[in-house]
């Protein structure tokens, strides 16, 4: 039988392969500490605990969860989503995603290792008896055991096509496997008995090989080692984790509430409102629990057995934000679909709402000077609100217009412009105070860029039978304006210049990837900048005629030094869409967007496979020779991935005769270095040979097993 785990070996100044949101250039500001799904949660000590979610989030405390740290296996978001933890002690620690391989630390999260568990099946359940045994089940009726403590696993065959959930084995004969079908043996996995009648379990857990439980569309509890299973009295519905901290004390949580027994479960009452997923308790009076809503995680503690908790999770709910401006690095406003306008003064670690219930969505916030602002907004689906304050947002000032309002730029203290979606261009001369029609040029604005008082340049979208994108431009003060529709495939939705003659248009639409046009004759002539990404861009913004960001939807972000001729992406440390960025200045950028997300990048964010970081990544693919060779009975295989995406990687060993023997590697990776080891015991002595597919390469070497 194959043995083998893969090793990311990414060379990182500091040697650890852990990297943070922050170490990746990101920094969440809303919600804190994360938008993705939270779904485990364990605590080692009173201080030390882990939390483990969607987009590979795994968060970690040593002060009892007043803050969390990110703690990352190179692993782009939307590839895994971590659903099962188990904590041996406080710095060793097991996880598992949507991969068959599991992920295993030994220092706290600084260093990782990837164990192929030689399945291919996804893995659901994980359960272990102690710091050795443990055992895993999944798709497919799949049921794994290690005796090494997680680093190499055996398959156990069922034969049974289910797909299961949970695992649990109480002494080496009697184990319990729940999910699809309940499964049971008595005789160390040599038969199973699936009588019973219980299905689709969430969750088990077992106090002893008579007594345990089962978490499914309610609370089940078995006293004769699972030869019966009866309904508790609580009314409880999808329990989602149960746990025991000692023979007698333990929790069920679950949809509606969370339930607390001190009878080893032949009692159950309520101790508090349902929390989701995760919960953990450290004795009977201090506990943690996860769970997330369409906002994002939520991490929840009481310090008082459960009758009251504490949310150690912050947010602002504003729905999404579509506007953020910032005057400098530490002072700045969002606007979006709550009509709420919030301003930091910190750099977005503090907001306070200065603007209540303003009317509709805030689209747009544009600032002079730090004193003087103005805010673009909804008014019903019909009309809109432009607002000006004079003194930072203390008071507003309003003026109706006849659109609802989506950008707002000004050429000088007096003249700006303002564009209405409906297919109207506003003007104010007057600082303001009143605006003015100046051109219906299409049927649908998205971005606006106002060069002096006389020349603006709009973009946008025009109806008909295929997408086309829509440009216009004056140079009179929008008595007159020139326009064009564009076959670019998408739609206009932001427009930026860096003089009077060289400008860009960020495009996109749902459904159709995003795109970067560029001109030099102001508008005359437009060349498309390849981009190689899938998803809308919604804005863009220059800081010289050099250095430029663009971000987009699915957490996308890019940027260029060298006048658009490459565009390099930003670490992607979430898919949630990017609708509004600005920049202070060319090393700080706030974005916002989808359900609230708010982020940060600070020294002008750290580019995927970008040289001068601390992160260096291979420039070719390359399949090294194993090492050492000939060996006896393991040996190591080393191999790099390049490239600015995952690429499907194969690794496969065959014999003389081609066949193929092991497979050591068969997933999605990242641009890195990796190793892996094959333990080839159980194979006699002879040339083998191993081949590395990924994306188009292919390379093929030899090695000799000698005994």
């Amino acid at each position: 039988m194959k043995k083998s785990f893969l090793i990311f070996i990414f060379i990182i100044d500091s040697c650890l392969l852990a990297q943070s949101a922050t170490q990746l250039g990101w920094e969440w500001l809303n919600p804190k500490p994360t938008h993705s799904s939270l779904r485990e949660i364990e605590f080692a000590d009173n201080n030390t605990g882990y939390c483990i979610g969607s987009e590979g989030t795994i968060l970690k405390t040593t002060n009892g969860g007043l803050n969390w740290n990110f703690l990352e296996i190179w692993v782009q978001p939307g590839f895994y989503d971590y659903r099962l933890l188990h904590l041996f002690n406080k710095d060793t620690l097991i996880i598992i995603g949507n991969s068959p391989n599991i992920y295993k630390s030994t220092n706290g999260g600084a260093d990782w290792i990837a164990v192929n568990t030689g399945s291919f099946e996804l893995i659901h359940g994980m359960y272990f008896r102690n710091s050795l045994t443990g055992y895993l089940t999944g798709s497919n009726g799949i049921l794994l055991k290690t005796t090494t403590g997680g680093n190499s696993w055996t398959n156990i065959p069922l034969n049974l096509y289910l797909q299961q959930t949970s695992v649990s084995f109480p002494d080496d004969n009697t184990g319990f496997i729940a999910g699809q079908k309940l499964l049971r043996t008595t005789n160390g996995c040599v038969t199973w008995d699936t009588s019973s009648v219980i299905t689709n379990a969430n969750c088990m857990y077992f106090l002893n090989s008579s007594t345990g439980f089962i978490g499914a569309n309610t609370l089940y509890i078995t006293t004769n080692s699972g030869s019966s299973w009866s309904k508790t009295s609580a009314d409880i519905y999808q329990v989602r984790s149960i746990k025991f901290l000692n023979s007698g004390t333990g929790y069920a949580n679950a949809d509606n509430m969370i339930l607390k027994t001190t009878n080893a479960g032949s009692n159950w009452f309520n101790i508090g409102t349902g929390q989701g997923y995760g919960l953990d308790f450290v004795n009977e009076q201090l506990g943690f629990s996860c769970t997330a809503d369409s906002y994002g995680g939520i991490i929840r503690k009481t310090t008082n057995g459960g009758s009251n908790w504490n949310n150690l999770s912050s947010r602002f709910e504003s729905g999404d934000i579509y506007a953020l401006y910032f005057v400098n690095q530490l002072t700045g406003y969002y606007g979006g679909t709550s009509g709420i306008l919030g301003k930091t003064t910190n750099g977005g670690q503090n907001w306070i709402n200065i603007l209540l219930g303003s009317g509709s969505f805030i689209n747009s916030i544009r600032f002079l000077n730090e004193n003087t602002g103005f805010i673009g907004q909804s008014s019903g689906s019909e009309n809109g609100i432009i607002r000006k304050t004079t003194n930072a947002g203390i008071n507003w000032i309003a003026a109706n217009v006849s659109a609802p309002v989506i950008a707002i730029m000004f050429a000088d203290q007096n003249t700006g412009y303002a564009l209405g979606s409906r297919s109207t261009i506003f003007k104010t001369t007057d600082s303001g105070l009143s605006w003015n029609v100046t051109g219906v040029p299409s049927t649908w604005l998205n971005g606006l860029f106002v060069l002096d008082a006389n020349t603006v340049m709009v973009v946008g979208s025009h109806s008909g039978p295929i997408l086309q994108a829509f440009v216009a431009k004056t140079t009179n003060g929008g008595l007159n304006w020139i326009s064009n529709d564009y076959n670019w495939g998408s739609v206009g939705n932001s427009v930026y210049f860096t003089n009077s003659q060289t400008g860009y248009v960020a495009c996109g639409y749902a459904g159709y990837g995003g795109r970067v046009f560029k001109t030099t004759d102001f508008g005359e002539n437009w060349t498309y900048q390849l981009l190689a990404n899938q998803y809308s861009l919604n804005t863009i913004q220059f800081f010289d005629m050099n250095t430029g960001m663009i971000s987009g939807n699915n957490g996308n972000a890019y940027k260029t030094t060298n006048a658009g001729l490459v565009w390099s992406p930003l670490y992607a440390v979430t898919d949630y869409h990017f609708f509004t960025m600005h920049c202070p200045d060319p090393n700080t950028c706030y974005y916002g967007g989808w359900y609230d997300i708010m982020m940060k990048t600070s020294m002008g964010g750290i580019l995927l496979g970008n040289e001068n970081s601390s992160i260096i990544f291979p420039s070719d693919f390359s399949l090294s020779q194993n090492y050492p060779n000939p060996f006896n009975p393991s040996t190591k295989i080393r191999f790099s991935i390049s490239g600015s995406s995952v690429a499907q990687t194969f690794l496969y060993v065959y014999d003389m005769l081609g066949r193929e023997i092991a497979t050591l590697v068969n997933e999605e990776l990242k641009p890195g270095t990796y190793e892996v080891n094959w333990d080839a015991s159980n194979y006699p002595s002879g040339v083998y040979f191993y081949r590395l597919s990924a994306g188009s390469f292919t390379e093929t070497k030899k090695m000799v097993l000698v005994r």
